[in-house]
Parts: structure tokens; C-alpha cells; sequence
């Protein structure tokens, strides 16, 4: 309720839309990246809302509709304390990602960002999300990815920033079986 007073405030003074999708991101992709295992995917449903709000060109002549997305981002619970940290690492993103192994994909995606730029990223992620196991994880990589390719170019950088993160963790979070039989497959190769 906190975050709703605040944004309650914010919008009586006149915020902009573009500043409240910006905050609202970076709120999301905090909430992501401290999300419960088991609640992964639901917790990336707030980033295809945000995309969706942004598309239809919400200003802030609609608080009802960036409310109701501060609602959605807060919504679900998130354990600070069991948050992943980056963990310095060699090799790719996308075997990081697909190897479940979160803590080396933030550290690679940074890497990757800070070298080849957020479309690499983008791409990289849209991949992971094309090799993830559809039965295990249902649709939400696609439309997280989707939504995080249509939300990057409107926000600053240090949104930006983090909803990659938070994409790379959530993907890397929510490998179903396939990652075994490719770490089965890499140990049997050497």
C-alpha cells in the first residue's frame, strides 16, 4: 500500500506517463528478480501489462490504468532474502540461461549489455525463450520477452538495465527439464 500512496501523490502533481512506466519497470523487474521460484511466470505477467499499457498510449490522465499496475506489480510475493546475485563467470549467455544457472546469466547478461548492447541481450533472451520447454513453462517467456522487446526502447537506461536482468533471471529460473539433458549431454562430451 505504500507504493500505491506514493504513486497516488505522484500522479495528483502531474507525472508523466513515460516517468511512471519508467518507475513501474523498474519496480517490476525488483519484484522479478526477488520472485519465488514458483511464482516466476505469474510475476512476469506485470511487464506484459506495462507493455500493453504503454501501448495504448496511457497518459497520466489515466491513474486508473497505471494503478491498477502498480497493484499488479505488487501483487505477488517476493523473498528479498533469497534474491539471486550475479556471479562472475565465462562463457555464454545462453548457456548460462538454459543451464538454469541464474546467478552466472546476470552476471554474463551485464556483460553482454555493457559489450554488444541490449538488442544482443534481447536477442539472446528471445532465443532462451524459443528453447524453453513450452510444457513446463507454458507461454510466459514468449510474452515476457515480447513485452520487454516493446518496453526497452521507451525507458531510460537504468530501466532498461533492469528489466534485462530480471528477464535473464526469470528465463534462467524457470528451465523445465531440458537443462539437465544438456548439462547430461556436456558431461558425456568430455
Amino acid at each position: 500500500l505504500p507504493l500505491l500512496d506514493r504513486l497516488a501523490e505522484r500522479l495528483k502533481a502531474g507525472l508523466g506517463a513515460g516517468d511512471l512506466l519508467a518507475a513501474l519497470t523498474l519496480a517490476a523487474s525488483e519484484r522479478q528478480l526477488e520472485a519465488r521460484p514458483e511464482l516466476e511466470g505469474a510475476t512476469s505477467w506485470a511487464f506484459v501489462y506495462l507493455a500493453t499499457l504503454a501501448d495504448l498510449g496511457a497518459d497520466g490522465h489515466a491513474p486508473e490504468a497505471w494503478g491498477q499496475a502498480a497493484a499488479l506489480v505488487n501483487f505477488f510475493p517476493a523473498d528479498e532474502e533469497g534474491r539471486t546475485r550475479p556471479r562472475p563467470a565465462k562463457g555464454n549467455l545462453l548457456d548460462a540461461i538454459l543451464d538454469g544457472d541464474a546467478a552466472e546469466a546476470l552476471y554474463l547478461a551485464e556483460a553482454a549489455r555493457r559489450a554488444g548492447g541490449e538488442a544482443t541481450v534481447l536477442r539472446i533472451l528471445a532465443e532462451a525463450a524459443s528453447a524453453n520447454d513450452p510444457v513446463h513453462n507454458h507461454g510466459h517467456p514468449f510474452l515476457a520477452v515480447a513485452a520487454a522487446v516493446d518496453l526497452a526502447p521507451r525507458l531510460p537506461e537504468q530501466a532498461r538495465s533492469a528489466l534485462l536482468a530480471a528477464q535473464t533471471k526469470a528465463l534462467a529460473t524457470s528451465q523445465g527439464s531440458g537443462e539437465l539433458g544438456r548439462l547430461l549431454d556436456r558431461a558425456l562430451a568430455a
